[in-house]
């Protein structure tokens, strides 16, 4: 139900998190499920989940998988991790999922779109996530410092 309501934009994550915070709710059972879910989304394939647990290990906190945006181009997308308070996506590129060519032309679109946006863009691959954690972490820390800079 909040996730039918967050997806067709009557509220966001951010306001249930602020009704949970002032509410019995937060400490009532299912509270703090709730409050992890909508801390991090729901993601939808098992390297997306991979790359938020990831995130939270290594204290890169505010990602939000499969975060709603709408590029210039007016199409609707679901970034698969995005930080919108420094335009920041990440996004896991996997044969397994884009292998069509028609998947494909969609996966070139959104990410243009994500760019001509002026989000900064990085692309991950599920071995990425597996084989060489450290560096992608390093990746997105580089990422997010060089974005605070731009903003300061």
């Amino acid at each position: 139900m909040v996730a039918a309501a967050v997806r067709e934009g009557r509220t966001t994550i951010a306001r249930v998190l602020a009704v949970l915070e002032l509410s019995a709710t937060s400490r009532a059972a299912g509270g703090d499920r709730l409050r992890r879910i909508l801390d991090g989304g729901v993601s939808y394939s098992s390297p997306e989940r991979e790359l938020m647990r990831l995130l939270r290990e290594a204290g890169l906190h505010g990602f939000v998988a499969n975060l709603p945006f709408r590029g210039p181009s007016g199409r609707h997308w679901k970034i698969d991790a995005g930080r919108e308070d420094i335009c920041l996506a990440l996004e896991v590129d996997s044969k397994r999922w884009q292998g069509g060519p028609d998947r494909h032309q969609a996966e070139i679109d959104k990410f243009n779109d994500i760019q001509d946006a002026g989000w900064y863009l990085v692309r991950i691959t599920p071995e990425d996530i597996r084989k060489r954690p450290a560096a992608l972490v390093q990746r997105v820390r580089d990422a997010i410092a060089r974005l605070r800079r731009e903003v300061s």
